[in-house]
């Protein structure tokens, strides 16, 4: 099986977890965006917000009796519009738990890896209105 398959499933994840989506419509977003892609955020537009997207920017692999063990480094963009400059950090702390828990909560993943472990983020504080966090996740696999 080939890490796609992982991270199709991440992406439908996020794109199906109800606290989530609750959380977009309740600040009256338009729907979320999921791809498994990498942009600048100045290549970004504003109606491609909220955005969240997926790579896996590195992987360290080992051979365990014939099977080819991973530790695959999920990268998580995300990123919102917010004008009211006293939303922004809660709502890029909020927007940051929600995507860690979507992920910790989902049984259909258990059948792909061997693990998740929420690893650093870091976000951009709301220092403009267009709001972005990063967010690593170490995915373990086994015959990957």
């Amino acid at each position: 099986m080939s890490f796609n398959a992982v991270l199709d499933a991440i992406k439908q994840v996020f794109e199906s977890d109800s606290a989530l989506q609750l959380f977009i419509s309740a600040n009256g977003w338009d729907e979320l965006t999921v791809k498994t892609t990498y942009k600048n955020r100045e290549s970004i537009a504003l109606d491609e917000l909220p955005i969240v997207m997926l790579s896996r920017p590195r992987v360290q692999r080992s051979s365990n009796y014939g099977s080819l063990d991973g530790t695959h480094i999920v990268r998580i963009y995300a990123g919102f519009y917010q004008p009211d400059v006293d939303r922004r950090v809660p709502e890029l702390i909020e927007f940051e738990e929600l995507l860690v828990a979507a992920l910790e909560k989902d049984p259909t993943l258990n059948d792909l890896v061997d693990g998740i472990n929420p690893g650093e983020s870091m976000n951009d504080e709301g220092a403009t209105d267009t709001c972005f966090l990063v967010q690593e996740i170490e995915v373990i696999t086994q015959g990957v």
